[in-house]
Order: C-alpha cells, then sequence, then structure tokens
C-alpha cells in the first residue's frame, strides 16, 4: 500500500487538513477510501515459504506463536518477511 494510494491518486492532497493541535486528519470520504485499500491489501494474498498467506493470516499465525511460546515456556520464532 506505502505510497501506492498517493501514486494512484487513490488519496490527494485535498484530502488531509491540519488540525488545531498540529496533526494532520484525513477527511470522512478519504477515509474510507483508506479502508477499503487497507482491507484489500490485508487480505491480499503473499507468497512465504511456499504458501499463500495473507497478512490476517499472517497476524493470526503470529499471535498462536505468541500463545505456545507462554504456555510450552519455549523460544518465540517469528516470522521473517522477504525484502
Amino acid at each position: 500500500m506505502r505510497a501506492t494510494l498517493l501514486n494512484t491518486e487513490v488519496l490527494r492532497r485535498d484530502d488531509f487538513f491540519a488540525t488545531a493541535q498540529g496533526g494532520v486528519e484525513l477527511h470522512r470520504e478519504a477515509m474510507k477510501r483508506y479502508f477499503t485499500a487497507y482491507k484489500k491489501e490485508l487480505t491480499t494474498p503473499l507468497s512465504l515459504g511456499g504458501e499463500q498467506l495473507s497478512f490476517l493470516h499472517l497476524f493470526r499465525r503470529q499471535a498462536e506463536r505468541l500463545a505456545h511460546t507462554f504456555m510450552d515456556n519455549t523460544q518465540y520464532e517469528p516470522f521473517e518477511l522477504p525484502c
């Protein structure tokens, strides 16, 4: 997703506004477009160790590994994504 949302003009400069506290936020309609793209990114399969997995599946597996680490008192083995 990264800069793609800007490069493909899913989000544009006028979708952002400055807050009184000095921050930057998205207008409501732009936020809807962002979350649609975010959901697509989370559910798009990627190849990892010969499997096609989405980030949602990877998050679940990470949580399961962490739970097993605590329950079985074993060393935690994180996933490593290829660069």
